[in-house]
């Protein structure tokens, strides 16, 4: 072998050897993990692709090991009320662990993430195995999270009368209005003959979690809840602001503001 060739061959294992030290120069450690974590996060992007509204979750991390998630709809599209479910989790290498139990004690599920990114604005993580309905399951899911610093479970609370929708209308007009209250559950009105009326929905609740919003309904006693979900974007000077990015069924996607007036009686 001669000498250039030998000097090439050093070249190459030397630039190998600096990528994989770089690689692992940018992989968390498991103190930063805990470090970064602590606090609430929304998930915004599935692997590599923005998420709509409807598949936003709410994940918040306390310092003692607890954390619960908020979310309403499956990964395959089936609604469900999920609301501050708990969990217990841990941090190792770069990996975090959150298990959740029934009330007897037992499993209930497990999720193992491998931690990618991590700082005080980004979490992105790669949803690797997860234990549901008894059995566990490997899998391969990149999700991304964005920081949550505002919490808007307070000033939400009181009556708003709708004052501009913007976008695709998927809910009707705004000639209408909405009372959220401290206990969760909220009254939808409609004006007729002069009047604002309350809807025959039942089953009333919402949820706010930082900056997200869902409620659901039934329009009659025992008929399926349906869904609605919101991402706030303000709450200031008695004006209300929602957004929202919702996808049609040929996989078109739009963005829907509403405005909202709070309502001083």
């Amino acid at each position: 072998m001669n000498r250039k060739i030998k000097q090439l061959i050093g070249c190459a294992i030397l630039v190998s050897a600096l990528a994989s030290c770089q690689k692992e120069e940018f992989k968390p450690s498991q103190k930063e993990i805990e470090t970064n974590v602590v606090g609430k996060w929304k998930r915004v992007r599935l692997n590599n692709e923005e998420c709509t509204t409807n598949l936003r979750q709410i994940a918040t991390f306390n310092n003692d090991g607890t954390m619960y998630s908020t979310t309403t709809l499956t990964s395959t599209g089936k609604s469900l009320w999920e609301v501050k479910s708990p969990f217990e989790y841990t941090c190792y290498d770069n990996k975090i662990r959150s298990i959740c139990y029934f009330e007897d004690g037992t499993m209930r599920s497990e999720l193992n993430f491998k931690v990618e990114e991590i700082n005080q604005e980004k979490l992105r993580v790669l949803l690797y195995r997860n234990f549901t309905d008894g059995e566990y399951r490997d899998n391969n899911t990149l999700i991304e999270y964005k920081r949550v610093t505002d919490d808007f479970s307070e000033q939400i609370i009181g009556l708003w009368e709708g004052d501009e929708l913007l976008g695709e209308e998927t809910f009707g007009d705004v000639n209408h209005r909405i009372e959220f209250k401290q206990d969760g559950s909220y009254v939808y009105y409609n004006f007729e003959s002069g009047d604002w009326v309350p809807s025959a929905d039942v089953d009333n609740e919402f949820v706010v979690d930082g900056d997200w919003l869902a409620f659901k309904w039934r329009p009659l006693a025992g008929a399926d809840f349906e869904y609605e979900r919101w991402d706030i974007d303000s709450i200031k000077d008695g004006s209300m602001i929602w957004s929202a990015i919702r996808e049609k069924e040929d996989g078109m996607r739009y963005t829907t503001t509403f405005t909202w007036k709070r309502v001083i009686e």
